[in-house]
């Protein structure tokens, strides 16, 4: 999740509670950056929503696939 959000500039890599506090204060000061970056978060979300359960079907299937060749 974290690279999805970092490539689609949703994210951001904070080092510390300094950096923490410096980047809120930038955002908070900046409404339309905020905006424009919780936006693109949102998109990442919704693209892909449903990633683990597609996940854990293909898993469930391929280890039926092995039961059935025993």
């Amino acid at each position: 999740a974290k690279g999805l959000l970092e490539d689609a500039g949703a994210g951001i890599e904070i080092s510390g509670p300094d950096a923490f506090a410096q980047e809120a204060l930038r955002l908070l000061r900046n409404p339309e950056l905020l905006a424009a970056r919780g936006e693109r978060a949102r998109q990442v979300v919704m693209q892909n929503g449903g990633a683990a359960e597609r996940h854990a079907r293909v898993i469930c299937e391929l280890a039926m696939e092995g039961e059935s060749r025993r």
